[in-house]
C-alpha cells in the first residue's frame, strides 16, 4: 500500500482553488501585508521620503499610508502624522520634521549607497538618533589566529550610547554590529584594548563634511571607554601574541588598581552598547532639537455643562516657581509664564487656540514667604467629540519650556442627574468681587497637582445637573463620597484588602435643576500614597442615582 504524505500548504491552496473557502484578501488580514509590492506603487519621490520615514512608521502606519489610494492622500495622512509628533504643538514651526529631514539629507550625503534605501546602517542610526558624538574608525587587523573586518565605533554621550559597525565585505558599505551577550568578538576585542594605538584613526575628513552645530566632536583622543594607559600597559605584554583572558588576571595580579579601572570601563562600554540594541527595539526617534523643554508644570482638564449642547472644558494650571526666572521690578521679584492651548479634533483639524499670560511678584524683603506653585488657567467651550490638546507653558524671561499632550473625549450632558468633573482645589472661598476663578459665588483655586498634604483638608469642587425640582423649583439629593487606597497596603509580609477609609454621607436641597457643591474633608486618617475619590449623589425624588471617580495623593 502506497502511502500520499500532502503538506498543510497544499491543501490550503487546493481548498482556495476549489472555492470551498474565500480567499484571504490583503487589505483583510494584517499577517499578508504586502510592504514590498506597495512600494513598487510609489511614485520615485514617494520613494525616497518613504525610505527615511520607514524608521519612525510601526507596522500599522506603514500599511495604513502604503495602502491609501493615490499620492495626494498618502500627504494628507503625512500632514497629520507631522502634526501629532511636533514637539511644540501650540507654534507653526515642526521642529521635529525639519530635524528628520536634515538627517536623511546627511544620511545620503555622508553613507551614500546604491541600493535603496540608498545609504548604509549608518544612515539609519544617524536618521534615528542623529550624528554621534564622536566617531572614530578602527583598521582592519590580521593576527596569527584571527582576523577583524575595519568598522567604526561611535559614540552618543546622550542617551549613552555606543554603535559599532563593520565594513564586511571591504566595499565601503558598513553595517550594523549585534552581538550575543558572553560571545567572543571584534566588539570584545576593541573594548579590551586589543588594537594598538596605531591602528586607529580619527575621522577629521569625514567630520569636515558636517557643518551642522549639533555636529560630531572629531578628537585625537580615545574614546570614554578605553583607557589610553591601559594600552600602554598591554604593549607592555605585546598583546599581538598574548591570550588576552590570561593576559587579564596577569594585569589583576601585577596592576590590581588598574584592573579595578578596567572592569569598571568595560561594564560602562557594556551598557552603552546595550542601551543601543535597546533604544533601536523601542525608541523609533530620539530628537534632540535646540529646545529647552525641561520645565516641570501640572495640568488637569476638567469639563462643566456649559448649555446648548456645549461643555465648558477647563485647562487648570500650576507651574512651581523654582522654574521660573526670576527678575527684579524695583523694591519686587517678578515673574512671567504664557500659558499655551491648541486643541484639534480626531482629524487633526484646528478647532481652537487660546493663550494666557500669568505673572507673579513679591517683595523683595528678608523672610517673605513665596508660594510653591503658580496657578493659572485657559477655558475654552467645546462641543462634546474627541480632541487632541496641545499644551505649553513659556517662561517669558528665560524661553525655557515645557510641553505636553493629552487627548480627551469630552461627554455631553445627558443622564439626569448627571455629574461634571470632580476639581480638585487648593482653596475654595466665597467672594462678591470678580476673580478669574469664579464659580458662581465661590472661588475655586485650582490644585491639578492633587498632591495634599497631611493635616491640611482635601478641598474638591463638582457641579450636578439635571436635579428634578417640586413646584417651587427646589431639588431634593443627597450625596456619599467614600476614599480608598490605589494600592494595597503591606503588614508584614501579608498585602491587606483595599478597603474604604473614609465614607460619609448627607442629605441636602437648593434652588433650580444645577447645584454646585464644595467639600473638604479631613485628611488624619490617611497616609502618604495614592487614593481614590468615589462620589455618588441620588435625586431624591427619582431616586435616579449618578457616580465620578477621581485620584489624588497624600504627602506626610
Amino acid at each position: 500500500m502506497k502511502r500520499i504524505f500532502v503538506t498543510s500548504a497544499l491543501i490550503l491552496a487546493i481548498i482556495v482553488i476549489t472555492g470551498c473557502v474565500p480567499a484571504i484578501s490583503m487589505a483583510e488580514d494584517y499577517r499578508v501585508f504586502d510592504e514590498g509590492g506597495l512600494y513598487q506603487n510609489l511614485s520615485y519621490k514617494e520613494k525616497k521620503r518613504y525610505d527615511s520615514l520607514q524608521y519612525l512608521f510601526n507596522d500599522y502606519q506603514k500599511r495604513q499610508y502604503l495602502s491609501l489610494k493615490d499620492s495626494s492622500a498618502r500627504s494628507a495622512w503625512l500632514d497629520k502624522f507631522w502634526l501629532m509628533l511636533d514637539p511644540t504643538p501650540t507654534t507653526s514651526h515642526n521642529e521635529r520634521k525639519k530635524e528628520h529631514e536634515t538627517r536623511a539629507a546627511l544620511a545620503l550625503k555622508l553613507f551614500p549607497k546604491k541600493d535603496p534605501p540608498g545609504w548604509d546602517d549608518r544612515g539609519e542610526v544617524v536618521i534615528r538618533f542623529g550624528m554621534p558624538d564622536s566617531r572614530e574608525k578602527v583598521w582592519g587587523f590580521i593576527g596569527r589566529f584571527e582576523q577583524k573586518m575595519p568598522g567604526e565605533i561611535w559614540t552618543y554621550e546622550s542617551p549613552g550610547m555606543l554603535v559599532t559597525f563593520t565594513d564586511h565585505y571591504l566595499d565601503g558599505e558598513y553595517y550594523r554590529n549585534y552581538v550575543p551577550k558572553g560571545e567572543e568578538s571584534w566588539t570584545d576585542f576593541y573594548r579590551e584594548g586589543g588594537f594598538g594605538k596605531t591602528s586607529r584613526m580619527t575621522l577629521e575628513e569625514m567630520g569636515a563634511e558636517y557643518s551642522g552645530k549639533s555636529g560630531p566632536i572629531i578628537t585625537n583622543t580615545l574614546p570614554v571607554h578605553i583607557d589610553p594607559n591601559m594600552t600602554d600597559q598591554l604593549n607592555m605584554f605585546n598583546p599581538e601574541s598574548m591570550d588576552f583572558v590570561a593576559g587579564r588576571e596577569v594585569r589583576g595580579i601585577l596592576f590590581p588598581a588598574l584592573k579595578r579601572h578596567i572592569d569598571e570601563e568595560y561594564r560602562r562600554a557594556d551598557r552603552a552598547l546595550t542601551a543601543f540594541h535597546t533604544n533601536m527595539l523601542r525608541e523609533k526617534f530620539l530628537h534632540y532639537p535646540e529646545l529647552d523643554l525641561g520645565m516641570l508644570a501640572f495640568f488637569d482638564i476638567c469639563c462643566f455643562d456649559a448649555g446648548n449642547g456645549k461643555v465648558r472644558t477647563e485647562i487648570n494650571f500650576e507651574v512651581p516657581l523654582d522654574e521660573l526666572d526670576m527678575r527684579r521690578e524695583g523694591d519686587w521679584n517678578g515673574a512671567k509664564v504664557e500659558l499655551r492651548v491648541l486643541v484639534r479634533d480626531i482629524d487633526m483639524r484646528k478647532i481652537d487656540s487660546r493663550n494666557e499670560t500669568v505673572s507673579f511678584r513679591a517683595s523683595r524683603k528678608p523672610g517673605e514667604r513665596l508660594p510653591g506653585l503658580l496657578p493659572g488657567r485657559i477655558v475654552l467651550t467645546l462641543i462634546p467629540g474627541y480632541y487632541r490638546f496641545g499644551i505649553e507653558t513659556v517662561d517669558e524671561y528665560s524661553g525655557k519650556r515645557g510641553v505636553y499632550s493629552a487627548s480627551r473625549r469630552i461627554e455631553p450632558v445627558r443622564d439626569m442627574p448627571s455629574l461634571s468633573d470632580i476639581m480638585f482645589a487648593k482653596q475654595i472661598t466665597s467672594s462678591e468681587e470678580p476673580n478669574r476663578y469664579m464659580k458662581g459665588n465661590l472661588v475655586v483655586v485650582p490644585h491639578p497637582l492633587h498632591l495634599y498634604r497631611r493635616p491640611y483638608p482635601l478641598v474638591f469642587y463638582f457641579e450636578i445637573y439635571g436635579l428634578s425640582t417640586d413646584r417651587d423649583d427646589f431639588a431634593f439629593y443627597s450625596i456619599d463620597y467614600s476614599i480608598e487606597p490605589v494600592e494595597k497596603k503591606r503588614s508584614g509580609l501579608v498585602m491587606e484588602e483595599i478597603t474604604q477609609v473614609i465614607s460619609s454621607n448627607f442629605e441636602t436641597s437648593g434652588f433650580g435643576s444645577m447645584q454646585p457643591q464644595r467639600l473638604e474633608i479631613a485628611t488624619d486618617e490617611l497616609w502618604g500614597g495614592r487614593f481614590r475619590l468615589n462620589v455618588r449623589v441620588m435625586d431624591r425624588r427619582t431616586r435616579r442615582a449618578v457616580s465620578r471617580t477621581a485620584l489624588f495623593a497624600i504627602l506626610d
